[in-house]
């Protein structure tokens, strides 16, 4: 399951919702086969005739960080289109890459019943869970935020880029680089190297170098993961900045738990 909240067009979002999900399954899939190989397996069942192999969890969290690696790497590179006279192919490369998207992504695993987020930009995933009284009635939510947004107001986000860029002004006025999100897939215009951000603009007049850019790459694609042990009765919010600029977390989880206990009959 996976949320794309795209800006400056929607050829980026477009792309994504239709092949990134599909294709982190694809490598997580190929995972115990892999592992089977060579050796290297986490036994989720003692009983040897019921277990089953599966990477350690560290291994799925990097196999998720690099598909998304993979496919922004893909889709912001220009090396054909720079030796190429398609305009077709120009046009379809350069309209894919500047364009962006946030990607937010919920992957359940059934083996181990725990569900993995991954985060890019600044959509937010958050988990609503029963509180129960001693009589066993529901009794309210316990709210588990399960992605920070990463954006200008994360100082996880700022400490990385004035770290990346030192001497660079990345971070000014809650936004980064004039944008409100530290990470997002395309924009390639703050990710190529000023080299070929100026081939592009003598061969086809894309869009001028700005005058800021010193030494990209400054967002990246590369997500956050996350994951937590679900129980019965858990439910999970994923939504853009959109909502979480008028709702709170914390409203939000009370807003569904609301409506669950309004339609329990359902």
């Amino acid at each position: 399951m996976a949320l794309f909240d795209g800006h400056s067009g929607p050829a980026m979002s477009d792309f994504l919702c239709d092949h990134l999900v599909e294709y982190v399954a694809s490598a997580i899939s190929k995972l115990p086969q892999q592992y089977e190989l060579s050796g290297y397996l986490e036994m989720h069942n003692s009983d040897e005739s019921n277990s089953s192999a599966i990477p350690a969890d560290n291994v799925i969290s990097d196999t998720i960080k690099h598909a998304f690696k993979e496919v922004d790497d893909a889709m912001i590179n220009v090396s054909d289109v720079l030796s190429s006279t398609s305009k077709t192919n120009t046009i379809r490369t350069l309209r894919h890459a500047h364009s962006g998207s946030c990607a937010l992504m919920s992957i359940y695993d059934n083996d181990t019943q725990i569900p993995r987020v991954a985060l890019t930009g600044d959509s937010r995933a958050v988990l609503g869970r029963k509180v129960l009284s001693k009589d066993g009635k529901i009794n309210g939510y316990q709210v588990h935020v399960l992605s920070q947004d990463q954006n200008a107001h994360n100082p996880k986000e700022v400490v990385h880029l004035e770290a990346e860029h030192p001497g660079e002004e990345v971070v000014k006025n809650g936004h980064v680089m004039g944008w409100g999100m530290a990470r997002a897939f395309g924009d390639a215009a703050y990710k190529w190297s000023v080299d070929i951000q100026e081939k592009l603009y003598e061969k086809y007049l894309s869009n001028r170098v700005r005058s800021n850019m010193k030494t990209p790459p400054y967002p990246t694609a590369g997500p956050e993961i996350t994951s937590i042990q679900i129980q019965k009765g858990n439910f999970l919010i994923m939504a853009s900045d959109g909502l979480w600029d008028c709702l709170t977390s914390k409203e939000a989880i009370g807003l569904v738990g609301l409506w669950l206990a309004n339609n329990s009959h359902m």
